[in-house]
């Protein structure tokens, strides 16, 4: 088996530690413009960050409006073509209804009411729970979420 060597820390002496270096200068503490310059970077950087960040969460949030926006008109004009798709059906049962009901108890019951089926109208709330459910309401333009008093005005109910 090799002989291995195996240091002591005793084998070792160290020399005296060098001197340290002297400075050319005095050691003494920063100057007042030094000390203002610092600070005012570190503040102008400190609030370019926060702008950086408050436009970054602005864009963010007008585009989450203009997505839930969408979604909420494609939504509309899916559940209005299903109403349109039964509306003429409903039409007919409220007339044939109003007839039923408008004669006579005896008459009534001779003539019996006639409905074949029913149909319903399933509207789809996909979109509009995603917009409550992402806050996206809050970011929406009031002025476009509240039509004005003039618009509302000038329509007929």
């Amino acid at each position: 088996m090799p002989e291995i060597h195996i240091p002591k820390l005793d084998d070792h002496q160290e020399g005296p530690a060098p001197a340290p270096a002297k400075a050319a200068r005095p050691a003494r503490g920063k100057s007042l413009l030094t000390i203002a310059l610092e600070v005012l970077l570190i503040s102008v950087g400190v609030f370019l960050g926060l702008a950086g960040e408050q436009w970054r969460e602005d864009t963010r949030h007008r585009e989450l409006a203009e997505s839930s926006l969408r979604r909420l008109r494609s939504e509309i004009q899916t559940n209005r073509k299903a109403v349109e798709a039964v509306k003429d059906y409903h039409v007919k049962i409220l007339k044939s209804l109003r007839t039923y009901f408008g004669q006579e108890r005896n008459a009534r019951s001779k003539a019996g009411l006639q409905i074949q089926g029913l149909q319903f109208v399933f509207f789809e709330e996909t979109a509009w729970n995603l917009t409550l459910t992402t806050q996206a309401l809050t970011y929406i333009d009031r002025d476009l979420a509240s039509p004005s008093l003039e618009c509302t005005a000038s329509r007929k109910w």
